[in-house]
């Protein structure tokens, strides 16, 4: 069960409901966009009243909030055990970093990322909502955890926000763009551990040579 769900619904019966009705509103945005996906098809689709669906999320913006809220619970719940800022910062961030490229690469969150590009500039709301429960939630973990590792001493970095947001560019950048326009090659190209354990080293150490003696 999913936080989003079990908070529109408190029964056993009711959360399962939820779970149906949440599972209709992804297919039908997935197949057919969220400005043409109707509350009627994705009524059609779970089974029920329609009164349910509408007490339960309001609206196709209550839906879409509550499947960014799991997908974002998916996604980047693990960034927020409290564990992982235990953790120090070459083995926390290739292990967020490959957690992340593993999910952003499933073909229904690249679907997700695809529907908010094409319609977000026509529904404002679809911007905001994926924002707030996807890369601005997994900056804000990020901002956090680069905050402890300064108070540590292990990391010296003057904005831990840009810096969040710089890393996360980086660990997904090999894969990320090209797999959104449809050109990732075979499976068997792709080397997730390697391209973060770059990303990971770029990031902490730089690139450049050092002088001998430096």
């Amino acid at each position: 069960m999913t936080d989003a769900v079990s908070t529109k619904a408190t029964t056993s019966r009711g959360r399962n409901r939820a779970e149906r009705i949440l599972a209709a509103a992804s297919e039908v945005f997935l197949e057919q966009g969220y400005g043409a996906a109707t509350m009627s098809e994705i009524g059609r689709r779970a089974g029920g009243s329609m009164q349910t669906l509408y007490r339960l999320f309001g609206n196709k913006e209550g839906l879409f909030r509550a499947i960014m809220e799991d997908k974002g619970a998916q996604v980047y719940g693990q960034m927020e055990d409290a564990a992982i800022f235990e953790k120090p910062p070459e083995q926390a961030l290739y292990e967020l970093g490959v957690r992340l490229n593993e999910l952003i690469l499933n073909p229904e969150n690249l679907a997700t990322h695809r529907i908010v590009m094409l319609e977000g500039p026509n529904h404002p709301e679809l911007q905001r909502i994926f924002h707030d429960n996807g890369p601005g939630r997994a900056r804000r973990v990020l901002s956090r955890y680069f905050e402890a590792e300064c108070r540590r001493g292990r990391l010296n970095l003057k904005d831990v926000d840009a810096a969040a947001g710089q890393f996360l560019d980086m660990v997904k950048g090999a894969y990320f763009l090209p797999a959104i326009l449809g050109r990732l090659g075979a499976s068997s190209e792709i080397d997730i551990p390697s391209s973060v354990r770059q990303a990971v080293d770029i990031f902490l150490h730089g690139a450049a040579c050092r002088e001998s003696g430096s």
